[in-house]
């Protein structure tokens, strides 16, 4: 998923909670209009900023294994393949 498919799914979160920016700005803690910019594509939201923005939303993030095989054609299992981050960036088990 690229920034942009992924700022396109915040957006529309908050759409469908009929929040508007200014409401999330303020459930953020950032400034007013910080959210215009970061939907707008003018700023980037760093690491800490998106998960603010992911657990306002009633959202979480995960992440698991890239696809890309580089075993030679064989995949190795790993017990811990799925991560969960808080919002302070910290994997939990």
């Amino acid at each position: 998923m690229t920034e942009v498919q992924l700022i396109g799914l915040l957006k529309a979160r908050r759409y469908a909670l009929q929040m508007s920016q200014l409401a999330l700005d303020d459930r953020c803690g950032f400034t007013n209009g910080q959210i215009a910019k970061y939907e707008s594509g003018q700023r980037i939201p760093q690491l800490f900023h998106l998960l603010c923005w992911i657990e306002a939303l009633g959202l979480s993030l995960s992440l698991s294994s890239a696809s890309s095989d580089t075993s030679g054609g064989r995949r190795r299992r790993t017990r811990y393949n799925t991560k969960e981050i808080n919002r302070h960036g910290q994997i939990a088990a």
